[in-house]
This record gives structure tokens, C-alpha cells and sequence, in this order.
């Protein structure tokens, strides 16, 4: 379905900015952000499965 890939591709780009804002907000004050890799890599896990979603609709 469609929906998926939309979902997907929205839920991954939001991590990764909340996941940026994290890294940034964890830098400015000198500080380790834990969550933040991982917050980042569910989105990048999340475009990558909406990408292997997409290319089922190429054919």
C-alpha cells in the first residue's frame, strides 16, 4: 500500500530531525546524548524500509 511509503518516509524524516535537534541541543551543553544515535537510526531504518516499499510499486 501506499500509505506505508508515505508513513515511512514522514515518521523516518521526523526522527531524524528530532534526532538532530537532540544532538545539537546535547552539544551546546556540553553534554552525551545517548538516545540520540538511536533516535536516529530508527529514522534512517524507517526511509530505508519505506525506500524497499517503493520499489515494489516500480514494476
Amino acid at each position: 500500500m501506499k500509505i506505508g511509503i508515505i508513513l515511512g518516509v514522514i515518521l523516518g524524516v521526523i526522527l531524524l530531525v528530532i534526532g538532530g535537534f537532540m544532538f545539537l541541543a546535547a552539544k551546546k551543553s556540553g553534554k552525551k546524548c545517548k538516545y540520540c544515535s538511536w533516535v536516529m537510526l530508527a529514522g534512517v531504518c524507517a526511509l530505508i524500509t519505506a525506500g524497499a516499499n517503493a520499489l515494489r510499486f516500480l514494476n
